[in-house]
């Protein structure tokens, strides 16, 4: 497997394993209420669904169990991925904790765990088992079922044709967020998180129509994937920019480290869930494509 193939699945595997983490540390905020949650949980529960999700794209791609270089390849990837990750939450948690920094024993656990627990995991994931060879069974079924794949299309869209797309969303979404902040700040609203969400979702929509009606027809599942992690990570990067000049001026100070790192993974992960769902076939299928023209379309 080229290396250009083994980055595209490491890119994949980040994205799940930030994506889930994200997702599992808002349910472990409102989990904590009923029974007792330990942090590690979240990186572990996040490494399965990582694996599981990469494995079965690879299966879908390839159509074929991994070889012994390319099971190693994505093993090394994996835990790679975890190992940052993982070290980047815990440093952040024991820095915020200790007053006099790391020392030598807790910087080798801050590492040396994560690492086997990488290397172990995705070792027992990426295993070619029954659980592989069924799934490889059911993916080569299901794309018999479905037939040969149709051609791409002539005009797809890409991550450089994006500036017109984002330029709408954010035409709508920033007046609306202006608003949501004067309510919250001028009527002592506290509510302005469901305000907020509800101009992305208007936004995205808006967006999205756009799209559709350029593009002549509903987006493909690589152009919808393309939307919803542009959307995620920009209208993240707004919000966290905006945020932080927001505090400053409000409480005449920033936040530490710990909260922006905070912010943004559970900031890319609650929008990109948002945006999947603006984007989603029932939407899709209210918006209906510009007709287009017939002119030499007679064979």
């Amino acid at each position: 497997m080229p290396t250009k193939e083994i980055l595209r699945y490491g890119i994949y595997y980040a994205l799940i394993y930030v994506g889930v983490l994200g997702i599992i540390f808002v349910g472990a905020m409102i989990a904590t209420l009923f029974f007792e949650f330990r942090s590690s949980h979240m990186s572990i529960g996040a490494l399965i669904g990582a694996a599981g999700f990469t494995y079965l794209r690879f299966l879908e791609d390839k159509l074929r169990l991994p070889t012994s270089r390319e099971y190693w390849s994505l093993v090394a990837v994996g835990s790679i991925i975890v190992l940052v990750v993982d070290v980047t939450l815990n440093a952040l948690v024991v820095q915020s904790t200790q007053q006099a920094g790391i020392d030598g024993l807790v910087l080798l656990i801050l590492i040396g765990f994560p690492l086997f627990k990488g290397v172990l995991g995705n070792m027992l994931f990426f295993r070619g088992g029954r659980f592989a060879e069924r799934s490889l069974e059911w993916i080569k079924a299901k794309k018999a079922q479905l037939g040969p794949p149709p051609e791409p299309p002539s005009n797809r869209m890409t991550f450089g044709g994006m500036g017109p797309f984002l330029v709408r969303y954010f035409a709508v979404y920033i007046p609306l967020y202006a608003l949501t902040e004067w309510v919250s700040i001028t009527r002592d609203f506290t509510g302005e998180w469901a305000l907020s969400l509800a101009g992305m979702i208007v936004a995205a929509i808006c967006a999205f129509a756009y799209v559709v009606r350029h593009l002549g027809r509903r987006p493909t599942r690589s152009e919808y994937w393309l939307l919803v992690f542009t959307s995620a990570v920009f209208a993240t990067v707004f919000e966290f920019v905006a945020k932080l000049v927001i505090d400053y001026y409000r409480f005449d100070g920033l936040p530490n480290f710990g909260t922006w790192f905070l912010y943004i993974l559970v900031g890319i992960s609650l929008y990109a869930t948002v945006h999947a769902i603006a984007y989603s076939r029932p939407v899709a299928w209210l918006i209906r494509p510009r007709p287009q023209s017939t002119h030499g379309a007679k064979a």
